[in-house]
């Protein structure tokens, strides 16, 4: 196994840091919009679930274009993705 250099380290940590940054976004769902018809889970199973109340909800963050596709096919609208 490679040991870095401290120097080495902080400069990884940091484009680290930076890349998630760069490619992690802030989705929110607006429960009130919500009318669970379920588009944003078939999109993106990996990022939404409908809730057993019947509203999607946030279950990773991870693929912010994901949805933003989503959010676009949103008949309601009920779909944030902040930057």
């Amino acid at each position: 196994m490679y040991n870095f250099p401290k120097d080495d380290n902080i400069l990884l940590i940091k484009n680290l840091f930076i890349f998630n940054k760069l490619t992690m976004a802030v989705i929110k769902i607006d429960t009130d919009k919500c009318i669970g018809c379920g588009r944003c889970t078939e999109i993106c199973p990996d990022t939404f679930n409908l809730t057993p109340e019947g509203k999607a909800e946030v279950i990773s963050e991870k693929d912010k274009d994901c949805a933003l596709k989503a959010s676009d096919q949103c008949p309601v609208g009920a779909i944030i993705v902040e930057e």
